[in-house]
């Protein structure tokens, strides 16, 4: 008997301290009154060099063509920190495009150098657009293949949710996951597993006319390693209109799309193998099943199991 009640107390506060220790769902922190939840993410981004043009330095250049694949970290959602070393899940986000429009800007200090003091960094006004088939030879949806020169065997892989593919509308995923293993600061491919796992979420497109992608950001990646580590750039901005395509989310029923804005481009950490970071606020707008509908749903639910009773008599 006390071996037994010795171990039913052991089992009570392994129960209780595993219960303690588990994430939260980041659910509540969503606002569900109507009102808009800001997202704010640390991103690192990856870029294919579709067409091999370099600088008079021998480094990259981002022209038309090109693909751009992100991997989204989200710190906050509202004012609550989540992710690693908190009580809440991570939110993280896997996306690609190509560029679609390139062309050079004037901003900041007269001359061809747009941002200020040392930084001495030309750039560039982009738009972009999802992925097609044509593409898929360097980064494939329904595969997880990431070939970075277009042959041979892939440089970097991802787990694929089976239904995605280069559709010319698709633009990426927004998971929530328990693991909060997120993390930038180390290679591609170990970025990209942190990034693409846990329960998906939210199936992004760009599949209305009103979408768009506009970026102001370095011509030359070579700039990138120009300034000091987890450097801002002068003057480098992001905005995004995107559109929901599908969503899995308990409850939470969300609008029609995604905005984003603010943010910027940035040097990566000297640990990363990523070439560039970028920062950018995400505005999700969800809500809850109205009483009416839940009863309804109840109701439905209660007719089946009624037939299911009948069936079995």
């Amino acid at each position: 008997m006390k071996l037994k009640a010795i171990l039913s107390v052991f089992l009570f506060v392994s129960m209780c301290f595993a219960t303690s220790a588990a994430a939260l769902s980041v659910s509540p922190l969503i606002d569900t009154t109507g009102g808009s939840t800001l997202f704010s993410d640390n991103s690192a981004d990856y870029f294919i060099n579709v067409d091999g043009s370099v600088s008079g330095g021998g480094t990259a250049t981002v022209t038309t063509g090109d693909i751009l694949f992100t991997m989204v970290g989200i710190n906050t959602i509202g004012d609550t920190t989540i992710g690693s070393g908190t009580s809440y899940n991570e939110v993280t986000g896997f996306t690609a495009v190509k560029i679609a429009t390139a062309s050079d800007v004037d901003l900041g200090p007269a001359g061809p150098d747009d941002s200020f003091g040392t930084q001495a960094i030309d750039l560039f006004q982009y738009t972009a657009t999802p992925l097609t088939a044509a593409d898929a030879i360097y980064f494939n949806w329904a595969t997880g293949q990431i070939n970075t020169d277009g042959a041979g065997a892939a440089e970097f892989t991802f787990a694929t949710d089976g239904k995605t593919t280069n559709d010319g509308n698709f633009l990426g995923w927004v998971f929530e996951d328990a693991g909060r293993d997120y993390n930038r600061d180390g290679t591609v491919q170990a970025g990209i597993d942190s990034a693409v796992g846990g329960d998906l979420r939210l199936w992004l497109d760009m599949s209305n006319a009103g979408d768009f992608l506009s970026v102001i950001a370095p011509f030359d990646l070579g700039d990138f390693g120009s300034i000091p580590n987890s450097t801002a750039i002068d003057n480098a901005n992001i905005a995004l209109d995107a559109t929901i395509r599908d969503y899995d989310w308990g409850s939470l029923i969300f609008g029609s799309n995604i905005t984003g804005g603010n943010g910027g481009f940035s040097s990566p950490t000297d640990s990363s193998s990523w070439p560039a970071f970028d920062n950018l606020d995400f505005t999700l707008t969800a809500s809850i099943p109205e009483p009416a509908t839940l009863a309804l749903f109840g109701i439905g639910l209660l007719s089946i199991a009624a037939v299911g009773r009948r069936r079995k008599g």
